[in-house]
């Protein structure tokens, strides 16, 4: 197989891959890949990447130029509309949030947001299409041929293809400036970050929302502690990116230092009675947390953890009340 084609086939699974991989990690929601379900740009590179196995198979190497450098642009374009929607939600929680108790939970959930492994793989995958294009199989010494290994540029702007190819970058450019500015205006005035502290229309549960401390399978050191974590403050309402979901803070109110805290959150409906449960640990040191960073970090005595979580399985009964228990504690070694 001659390594143009090679490199062509494996640059376009390697992009096709990349869209369904990891790019933003943000707390409550998690991880979000390129693709969102059909609905973000990663749909356009998707279908760059199949044009792309087509352009290997067939040999039109030049055209995997195009293919490359469109999906570049458009990885750069949704890099810097991100970008600019987590600092205009940013700003506006800042401004609308000076006095609101939660606060401090909102800025922790916007320090927490991650950018993901998914995006190295999106990149090297146009970078091997821009490769694929600009190289030649073989590279014949005896010829007057001075176009050495990236030979195939010479071959791109020869008089015979020179007009097709400059219209095709021309409408690419074309493409990727007016995307540009439609991102920037679209972004500027409805950005999709919105707060959910920010929403007045938020319905945050004070009277149905208990925390409580209750036991689970550990050594018996470890069940008598979990009565000396607090569980605080806990709130349900809109989540900042839609959605109902829960937000609270634990205290470690003994003497031990915890690489793990799990607790349980009890949904109830309208006559306070359990109908769903869920599991989670806000202090989980040496595990994921799909972009909680402090999570990682061990939780000391007499220190206090704010956690958020979206309540995306609730059933339909769900009151919008729940119940919080600390379920299971592990002890730092």
């Amino acid at each position: 197989m001659p390594r143009r084609q090679l490199l062509g086939l494996i640059g376009s699974i390697i992009l096709f891959i990349g869209v369904f991989t990891p790019i933003i990690s943000i707390p409550i929601v998690g991880n979000m890949n390129y693709f969102q379900h059909g609905t973000g740009e990663g749909v356009i590179v998707l279908v760059l990447a199949v044009i792309s196995i087509v352009l290997s198979i067939t040999k039109k190497y030049k055209w995997l130029l195009i293919t490359g450098l469109a999906s570049l642009a458009l990885l750069t374009i949704t890099f810097i509309n991100f970008q600019m929607r987590i600092s205009s939600a940013r700003a506006a929680m800042k401004g609308g949030m000076a006095n609101n108790p939660f606060g401090g939970i909102g800025e922790a959930l916007f320090n927490s947001v991650q950018i993901q492994w998914g995006w190295a793989v999106l990149i090297v995958g146009t970078g091997f299409l821009i490769a694929a294009s600009l190289l030649k199989d073989k590279v014949d010494e005896t010829s007057n041929d001075k176009s050495f290994a990236f030979g195939g540029i010479d071959s791109l702007t020869s008089s015979q293809n020179k007009l097709p190819l400059y219209t095709a970058l021309g409408c690419l450019g074309l493409l990727v400036l007016g995307y540009a500015a439609y991102s920037f205006i679209n972004s500027s005035n409805n950005s999709t970050l919105s707060n959910p502290l920010l929403d007045t229309n938020s319905k945050q549960s004070q009277q149905g929302a208990t925390a409580t401390s209750s036991t689970s399978t550990s050594s018996e050191e470890e069940i008598a502690y979990t009565n000396s974590i607090a569980v605080n403050n806990v709130k349900v309402g809109e989540t900042m990116f839609e959605g109902m979901g829960f937000f609270g803070e634990i205290k470690n109110n003994g003497n031990r230092t915890l690489d793990k805290v799990e607790i349980t959150v009890y949904f109830l409906d309208k006559q306070d009675t359990p109908i769903y449960e869920e599991t989670y640990s806000p202090v989980n040191v040496g595990q994921p947390n799909f972009g909680l960073s402090d999570a990682n970090s061990p939780l000391k005595p007499a220190y206090s953890r704010k956690f958020g979580y979206k309540a995306k399985d609730a059933p339909s009964e769900w009151a919008k009340n729940v119940r919080v228990q600390v379920t299971s504690v592990k002890f730092a070694k």
